[in-house]
């Protein structure tokens, strides 16, 4: 199942290349790159706030493609660890680039659960896939490197215990990225 959901993930990123040929007057240019930086993730009702959460880190690749003088689409492909549980994340965020330096995104997300033996309680049950929002901010410090912050709300109760009502996982990241 894993090698199944690696190989969608690389085919998603491959399509994205060429998905965004020239069909207009507008010079359209992609970049790729890696990320990486530090998480805070936390569930509602477990952690109360994201200053309560568990800290973990994040890294990932990802295939910029800008289709206009202000905007560009991102795909990524995301490995986070928080709360002691494995995540695959893919957002596809749209960016909307103030001018050379900043940028604001936002998107969806597919998250995709890797463990589900982690258990803090014996009520702990898993959904291995999610639905999450993307909103984040982006600075760059040069033409190849750059720092973000996003955070992330997630729809889909993927973790989540019987004593506990609503089990939303949200995360706070901020890391720094490089283009090749």
């Amino acid at each position: 199942m894993k090698k199944r959901i690696l190989f969608v993930l690389f085919m998603v990123l491959l399509n994205s290349l060429y998905a965004q040929e020239g069909h207009n007057q507008i010079e359209k240019k992609t970049a790729f790159g890696v990320k990486v930086g530090s998480i805070r993730g936390y569930i509602d009702r477990v952690d109360k706030s994201l200053l309560n959460g568990i800290q973990g880190l994040y890294g990932g690749v990802y295939v910029t493609t800008r289709f206009h003088k202000k905007w560009s689409f991102q795909n990524e492909v995301d490995f986070t660890i928080t709360n002691g549980y494995l995540f695959i994340e893919i957002p596809a965020v749209l960016k909307y680039h103030i001018n050379d330096k900043w940028s604001f995104f936002a998107g969806p997300k597919l998250d995709i659960l890797l463990n589900d033996d982690v258990r803090y309680y014996s009520d702990t049950h898993f959904k291995t896939l999610g639905i999450s929002a993307d909103v984040g901010i982006q600075f760059n410090i040069s033409k190849r490197f750059f720092i973000e912050a996003r955070y992330s709300y997630s729809f889909t109760k993927q973790i989540t215990f019987d004593n506990f009502p609503s089990n939303n996982r949200q995360t706070f990241r901020v890391g720094i990225g490089y283009r090749f």
